[in-house]
């Protein structure tokens, strides 16, 4: 659906990053249950809460950038910028599902989980919202909200951290870096404009943002053999896993090789496929 046409609270959400964020969580739910009866009372309370958590700060992410956004031809057409609805309406709607979603959490699942979520929500919003304009290390800070859900899912099951949580955290985190890396070089003259400042503003011709690309996607890849080490999962998610991160480092050698646009999207599209193929593969390598 074209984004002119979409419902703007819905847009304020930022599905694509929502759907992201209760794939890896539901994925941390389920290995912490793994073995045990699975609560789906529980999940479904989890779920609707981290849900309403993250949308919110999602949207009040919208609210604190609307006037950046407006400088940006990829962001212009969100729908505070746009005027599809006023400050006012997306601020009330980002903050009661905020506080909708950390109360639901904290009297249908647990104090911990809610505290991971109002964590998130403030780092996100702001410390690497602002960061933005200050330095490029902003990436670095912005990938751990983007890796939390999968402990909010964990910690939704058992009411803790464990160490497995934390190496899928780590996943997710080193993931995050090419992503974000890919979509910086695509966008790079927009996020200029915008007063954005990311690597690609001290890397005029690309090949240093390529080689932090590839030197991410070797650590992550690293990461990704340890569940196979432990013995949690077996050769089928090795196996696979292993096919996915060759995949994604000839990519990013792709785009080291020529610094475009039409390879760094070439990346940044396979980056989107990894989360829900390795979701995949715990998924089968535990119940197949």
């Amino acid at each position: 659906m074209a984004r002119e046409n979409q419902n703007p609270y819905i847009e304020l959400l930022k599905p694509g990053i929502l759907m992201h964020s209760m794939m890896t969580m539901t994925l941390g739910y389920v290995l912490a249950s793994y073995g045990a009866p699975f609560n789906w009372l529980r999940f479904i309370f989890a779920f609707i809460g981290i849900s309403m958590a993250s949308g919110g700060a999602a949207a009040l992410n919208h609210f604190l950038e609307r006037k950046v956004d407006l400088l940006m031809d990829r962001t212009a057409t969100r729908p505070l910028p746009a005027k599809k609805i006023s400050p006012v309406q997306a601020l009330v709607y980002a903050l009661v599902l905020l506080a909708g979603g950390i109360a639901l959490l904290v009297f249908k699942v647990n104090v911990l989980t809610a505290a991971l979520c109002a964590v998130t929500a403030v780092l996100y919003d702001f410390v690497y919202t602002p960061l933005k304009r200050i330095t490029w290390l902003n990436t670095f800070v912005g990938g751990i909200p983007g890796a939390v859900p999968v402990l909010c899912g964990w910690t939704s099951a058992t009411g803790h951290v464990h160490q497995t949580a934390w190496v899928f955290f780590l996943i997710f985190y080193f993931w995050q870096m090419p992503h974000f890396f890919a979509i910086a070089w695509m966008h790079k003259d927009s996020y200029k404009n915008a007063g954005f400042k990311m690597l690609t503003l001290y890397d005029p011709n690309g090949r240093v943002t390529a080689l932090n690309a590839i030197a991410y996607i070797v650590v992550m890849a690293a990461i990704t053999v340890i569940p196979f080490l432990t013995g949690l999962m077996g050769l089928l998610y090795l196996t696979g896993i292993m096919f996915l991160n060759v995949g994604f480092l000839i990519f990013a050698v792709y785009f080291l090789k020529d610094c475009s646009y039409y390879r760094a999207r070439n990346l940044m599209l396979f980056s989107l496929l990894y989360p829900p193929g390795l979701t995949l593969l715990v998924f089968c390598d535990l119940f197949w």
